[in-house]
């Protein structure tokens, strides 16, 4: 019926990965994300996958994901990866965080074009802070449309009383 937000995938590295860290970095890493069966963990395979990252040659380990982040924040993992809107307070946390960096997806466009579920987005600088500049520049993402679907045979003026609430409700994307 119609695109409610998009939801980035935020890949947060250790800080002590170095400030330049990419995807390419986390060969190797131990990784944590929200639980196997979420579509956070399989949007995150899929996107390492195109960067030879895999269970043979890197450690994943899937957990709650408030467990996760707090694993993460507390350094017991090298890097997490975690699809939430952008507006979400755990991004907030781990955005201010400086023990974390965000890791920025240079190839968001390549990335769209290999995995057409994901779309290439930008998360522009201050989104977090515009006073402290966070992130301090405009960030390449890579993002999934949450959608709102219904069966065939719902009735279309139930349909259009959807969208004009769905239109009051929600406003455009920011990316």
């Amino acid at each position: 019926i119609g695109l409610v937000q998009l939801q980035p995938l935020y890949v947060f590295a250790s800080a002590e990965l170095g400030r330049r860290s990419m995807l390419d970095d986390l060969r190797g890493r131990r990784i944590v994300m929200p639980p196997r069966a979420s579509a956070t963990s399989a949007a995150a395979l899929r996107v390492l996958g195109l960067y030879d990252i895999t269970e043979d040659n890197s450690e994943f380990v899937f957990m709650p994901l408030t467990e996760a982040i707090a694993e993460l924040r507390a350094g017991r993992y090298d890097a997490g990866i975690f699809m939430l809107a952008a507006e979400n307070p755990l991004v907030r946390q781990l955005m201010a965080d400086s023990s974390v960096r965000l890791i920025p997806f240079l190839d968001a466009r390549a990335i769209s074009n290999h995995l057409p579920f994901l779309r290439a987005a930008m998360l522009p600088r201050g989104a977090y802070d515009a006073a402290d500049s966070i992130p301090a520049a405009d960030t390449p993402m890579v993002a999934g449309a949450v959608s709102v679907v219904a069966r065939g045979d719902l009735h279309p003026y139930l349909v259009y009383a959807m969208l004009e609430a769905l239109g009051r409700v929600h406003r455009l994307p920011r990316y």
